[in-house]
C-alpha cells in the first residue's frame, strides 16, 4: 500500500506515504486521483476500502482521524468527484459522500442496479451515471435469432437486415443520470437517457452541464 509523488519536472520521486496495515490488503495496488488540487489515496483491504486525503506537496495524510472506510468490496477512485465539501465515491452500487475537512462519511445513497457508476459534482446537484452502459438485449442474442429467420429464407438483401439489427441492438443503450442532492444525498430526480454505444460522459458546471454519447449530447439545466 505505497503511494509515491513525483516530481513533474525531474521524474524523481519527491515524497512516499505507505497506506500501512499490509496484512490486510487484497494485493490491488491503491488507487490514486487528484480533483481540483486534492489528492486521494483508496487502499483496498479484504473488511472494505480506505480513503485517505494526502497533502500534495509531501503526502501527509490530512485527517487526523484516520482514513474514510466504505464497507465495500470495490470502490473506483478513478471515477469519484469533489466539490468544495465532499468527495463523493461510486462504492458497490452506492455513492459515498466523505467531508474533506475530517474524513468522515457524511451520507452514503443506493443507485439503481446496473454495473459500475460514474459521479460527477456540480455546483448544486451530484450526478450518477453507468460507466458502461449496457444494451438492452444481448446482441448476440438478436444476432442469433436474425440468423434463424434469415435461414428459412436466405438472400443477400436480409443478410443486411440480419448486420442492421446487430448493430441495433450493440448501439442502444439506456443511460440513466440520476440526481442527488450534494448535501443530504436524496435523489432529487432521474433522467432516462438514450446512449449511442458503450461510452458515455457527463460533466456539470456552475450553471448547469452536458451529457455526451456518440453522436448525441443533451444540455442540462
Amino acid at each position: 500500500g505505497l503511494v509515491r509523488g513525483v516530481g513533474p519536472a525531474t521524474g524523481r520521486v519527491r515524497w512516499a506515504c505507505d497506506l500501512g496495515g499490509e496484512a490486510s490488503l487484497t494485493g490491488r495496488p491503491p488507487g490514486v486521483r487528484g480533483v481540483g488540487g486534492v489528492l486521494f489515496a483508496a487502499a483496498f483491504r479484504n473488511h472494505g476500502v480506505e480513503v485517505d486525503r494526502l497533502d500534495p506537496a509531501d503526502g501527509r495524510r490530512a485527517w487526523r482521524a484516520g482514513p474514510a472506510f466504505a464497507p465495500a468490496a470495490d470502490a473506483d477512485l478513478s471515477a469519484a468527484d469533489a466539490d468544495e465539501s465532499h468527495l463523493y465515491l461510486p462504492a458497490d452500487g452506492r455513492v459515498v459522500a466523505v467531508r474533506l475537512s475530517d474524513g468522515r462519511v457524511a451520507w452514503s445513497a443506493e443507485l439503481p442496479p446496473g454495473g459500475r457508476w460514474r459521479v460527477r459534482a456540480g455546483r448544486r446537484t451530484v450526478a450518477a451515471y453507468p460507466a458502461d452502459p449496457a444494451p438492452v438485449e444481448s446482441p448476440a442474442d438478436v444476432l442469433t435469432r436474425a440468423a434463424g429467420r434469415w435461414a428459412w429464407h436466405p438472400s443477400a438483401g436480409r443478410l443486411l437486415r440480419v448486420a442492421a439489427a446487430g448493430y441495433e441492438a450493440w448501439a442502444t443503450r439506456p443511460l440513466p443520470l440520476v440526481l442527488l442532492d450534494p448535501a443530504t444525498g436524496a435523489i432529487r430526480g432521474r433522467l432516462e437517457l438514450g446512449a449511442v454505444g458503450p461510452v458515455a460522459a457527463v460533466h456539470l458546471g456552475a450553471d448547469g452541464g452536458v451529457a455526451a454519447t456518440a453522436g448525441r449530447a443533451w444540455w442540462l439545466r
